[in-house]
């Protein structure tokens, strides 16, 4: 998802948003395919930012949510203050490991493509700006095409 109302690095709200967007929409579309396990990536205070979008959308009784904290690997459970530890060598502990994997490498894909979309967009802004001020580039004598595009860098920035 592409963060739309949180504004700064707030990874709790963050967790809050995209959490009400994606089952909001399931509700909508599949109210049938909910799931029955929802791990979220996190610890306590994700978990209780994930679980306060699923009571507004009054989908706390009909689905289990659990988060898994990276650093201990420690589980987490709505409404118990203390983690659950799993055996580090449980396969009940690498399965929860590997959905978490999974999600985080999606996420790095996601945003990768979206930067290198930004940046060919970011590019072919200065191409733009460039064909539009060549008569500027001939009044400044900016023959070094390094030259031109730092100082074409510096109009966008300005805009």
């Amino acid at each position: 998802f592409k963060v739309k109302t949180v504004v700064g690095a707030n990874d709790y709200a963050t967790m809050k948003e995209v959490v009400n967007r994606r089952y909001s929409r399931m509700l909508e579309e599949n109210p049938e395919d909910l799931p029955q396990l929802i791990v979220i990536d996190g610890g306590k205070g994700q978990l209780s930012f994930a679980y306060e979008a699923l009571a507004e959308l009054g989908l706390t009784e009909k689905v289990t949510l659990i988060s898994l904290a990276e650093r201990m690997e420690e589980v987490y459970r709505v409404g118990d203050p203390y983690p659950m530890f799993i055996d580090r060598n449980s396969p009940a502990l690498k399965v929860l490991q590997h959905i978490r994997d999974e999600a985080h490498r999606f996420g790095i894909t996601f945003h990768r493509n979206l930067r290198s979309k930004m940046q060919i967009e970011s590019a072919l802004r200065l191409y733009a700006l460039a064909t539009l001020y060549s008569p500027v580039k001939v009044i400044f004598g900016l023959n070094d095409n390094l030259k031109f595009i730092s100082t074409a860098k510096g109009l966008l920035q300005r805009r």
